[in-house]
């Protein structure tokens, strides 16, 4: 019991402290117990009387100060306080130094144009300087000029050496031209109107070259040649809406050692022995223009390149050639509605050609759309290694010669691109004559004249489907003829020399119409119709 009642008065001891210190003076004394003994009733109440008095004269007023006790283990850290409305601007610090400049930007798009000022006065005229010698101080130069009262030649004259000259000619100028310089020459009205004719005068011929051109029959002659128009040694030459006459000069237009001219809708006149138009190591670009002459039309020799484009004609002159290129020449067919003819047959037994190309000169064809109205009429002669290659093109009255290890090839996309009319064709001396292609046919019809003759190692090639119409055939010293897809020969066949002929998938009826002969050591080989077809007599099987 004493237990218990001391620890209630220690509870209510430590409670009432609380900060506060206790003070009892003259406080009687509890009375004690004992384990084991019986509490007298009345001891018990006068504990409770002296606990009740004791706690009624608690001293309110703090005593004195105790010493410090020890300090207690850190509690656990209590939860962030709410954040402190902000306080008001500090003061603006003093400038900072200026950093390191940065790198710059691309630039910015450009700004639209300001608007144009007003036109500032027209400044005083400074004095004329002096002309040099025969040249136009201007590097563009255009001139107008009157054929009846001033001189070609002398405008030619005062052309500028870097620069470039036009001259419009109106009316007919009479003299003999020799271009020094790069120049234009333009007819104002057009050909037949304005034009210029040679008259021997000056600048016509040049004694130290001598060249080899046609004569009448086609014979070559070496001989001076003189001309209308010449220019030489790298000059530049354009003719345009006009015409031009040899006169008595023999061509009308000379250009060599490396030049080029340009003709646009010119009409040019050769003459005698001569040309129309004469290339030597030169270039020609030729667009709407007709060339002409006693002589042949054009001849291009020694590496020149002729460039034919749209709308040209060229007719040689009697007995006598429309187009010939020599020595290492190459004539290209650009465009559309060009047309190649020979001259007329006046001397018996010599038949002119429209088309020549001698030692190692090709004649090529761009490709160009169905329907290009390209034209050669005439006979066409290919010697010493030259080549001939053709897409779209119609000729007509045809004998084909190909000599000396020389090629014609005829390759059509279309059924009609190559129509071929042809009296001969005659293939000499490891030579080729190829045609059809892409399963286009070519079909030549001879109207029952002669024939095809190949000698000496020649071949004759192609056809793919086509037909060598009412021809003869005729294969000579290991030459051959080889058909594909269907080809015939409708006419007679010869075999000589060890030749060799074959026709291949053949499904209709034999590859020859008429007779086969053959001699000793040909080949052949037939695809019959069908089983039982009779092989035509002589046909050595």
């Amino acid at each position: 019991m004493k237990i218990i009642i001391l620890k209630i008065l220690g509870r209510v001891i430590a409670t009432g402290s609380l900060g506060l210190v206790v003070s009892i003076s003259q406080a009687a004394p509890l009375i004690p117990f004992s384990n084991g003994n019986v509490a007298d009733a009345n001891d018990v109440n006068t504990n409770f009387t002296e606990l009740e008095t004791r706690i009624n004269t608690i001293s309110l007023t703090p005593g004195p100060e105790g010493p410090q006790g020890p300090v207690g283990a850190a509690g656990s850290t209590g939860a962030t306080g709410a954040t402190g409305a902000t306080g008001s601007q500090g003061l603006v610090g003093a400038t900072g130094s200026q950093g390191i400049q940065g790198i710059p930007g691309n630039d910015g798009a450009d700004g639209a144009d300001g608007a144009t000022g007003a036109t500032g006065a027209t400044g005083a005229t400074g004095p004329q300087g002096p002309a040099g010698p025969g040249e136009s101080s201007a590097d563009n130069v255009v001139v107008n000029l009157d054929c009846t009262t001033e001189s070609l030649q002398a405008a030619i004259e005062t052309a500028p050496r870097h620069g470039k000259m036009v001259i419009n000619i109106s009316g007919a100028c009479v003299d003999d031209i020799f271009v020094r310089r790069s120049v234009t020459i333009r007819g104002a009205t057009g050909p037949g109107t304005d034009s210029i004719t040679g008259d021997l005068s000056s600048f016509s011929s040049d004694p130290l070259d001598g060249y080899n051109l046609p004569a009448a029959g086609g014979a070559l002659v070496q001989k001076t040649l003189s001309a209308a128009i010449q220019l030489q040694r790298g000059e530049k030459l354009t003719l345009s809406n006009l015409t031009v006459n040899a006169g008595v000069n023999d061509s009308a237009v000379w250009a060599k050692r490396n030049t080029a001219i340009r003709l646009d809708n010119v009409t040019l006149n050769g003459n005698a022995n001569g040309a129309g138009l004469y290339l030597h190591s030169s270039h020609a670009r030729l667009a709407g223009s007709t060339i002409s002459g006693i002589g042949a039309a054009v001849f291009a020799e020694m590496n020149s390149t002729v460039d034919i484009h749209s709308n040209n004609t060229f007719t040689g002159g009697d007995d006598l050639e429309g187009l010939i290129a020599f020595t290492n020449t190459a004539i290209k067919l650009r465009g559309a509605g060009n047309i190649i003819n020979a001259g007329n047959q006046v001397t018996p037994d010599e038949q002119p050609d429209a088309l020549v190309l001698g030692l190692n000169s090709t004649f090529y064809q761009d490709f160009v759309a169905p329907g290009s109205g390209n034209q050669i009429n005439g006979d066409i002669n290919l010697w010493q290694s030259s080549t001939m290659l053709l897409f779209r093109v119609a000729m007509n009255s045809v004998n084909f010669t190909i000599w000396d290890s020389s090629v014609v090839e005829l390759e059509p996309s279309l059924p009609g691109d190559i129509t071929l009319n042809v009296t001969n064709v005659e293939v000499f001396h490891s030579s080729k004559f190829g045609m059809g292609g892409n399963g286009a046919a070519v079909n030549i019809n001879s109207g029952g004249v002669t024939g095809i003759m190949l000698v000496q190692d020649s071949s004759f090639v192609g056809l793919d489907g086509g037909s060598v119409s009412k021809l003869n055939v005729q294969l000579h010293r290991g030459s051959s003829m080889t058909g594909i897809e269907n080809s015939r020969i409708e006419g007679n066949l010869e075999v000589h020399g060890f030749s060799t002929y074959n026709m291949e998938d053949l499904a209709t009826s034999p590859s020859v119409s008429g007779t086969v002969t053959c001699f000793k050591g040909e080949a052949f080989d037939f695809t019959l119709a069908a089983p039982g077809t009779p092989i035509p007599l002589g046909s050595c099987l």
